[in-house]
């Protein structure tokens, strides 16, 4: 979603909703795929104030990602929901750059794309490890089974494997 400086009302806060399509969420960087499926697109309601030449933004960030399990392998679906705030400055402002939070980002020239900012701000916010609901018991250390499948492994009685331990059965 790009929008002209020029457009952001000087006396109150310009609102949008606009969406990111999944393909854009879903784009590689270099040449690396992306390591993450999101089938819809990503929902973005925001608040954007003129503050000199800087543009503070609020923003509400709601979609859906697909990733696998990392206990079970199962695909599932996660559920984004991000609310935050940002500053982005212009790169002709003689403004002083501190960025203690981390939340300032720059723009060039007279126009501020913020589908960028929201893509590296979604993907900061994944857990390092998606588990698809915590009582999952993964799977069977011995055979693979799936321990949450009904009946669980029936037939090796062997351990399950789970993220930092080994339980015995």
């Amino acid at each position: 979603m790009v929008i002209r400086f020029q457009m952001i009302p000087e006396d109150h806060p310009l609102q949008l909703s606009f969406v990111i399509p999944s393909e854009v969420m879903n784009a590689s960087e270099g040449s690396k795929p992306s390591p993450y499926t999101f089938d819809a697109p990503i929902r973005c309601d925001v608040k954007l104030r003129k503050m000199d030449e800087d543009v503070w933004v609020q923003a509400q960030i709601r979609g859906t990602l697909c990733p696998d399990c990392d206990r079970c392998t199962k695909n599932y679906n996660y559920m984004i929901e991000k609310d935050t705030q940002f500053t982005c400055q212009s790169l002709r402002a003689t403004n002083a750059i501190d960025d203690e939070d981390g939340d300032l980002y720059f723009f060039y020239g007279p126009e501020l794309d913020l589908t960028p900012i929201i893509r590296e701000i979604v993907l900061l916010d994944l857990p390092m490890q998606f588990i698809c609901n915590e009582s999952c018991q993964g799977l069977c250390g011995h055979c693979g089974t799936a321990l949450d499948l009904e009946g669980g492994c029936q037939g090796c009685g062997q351990h399950a494997i789970f993220p930092q331990k080994i339980v015995h059965l």
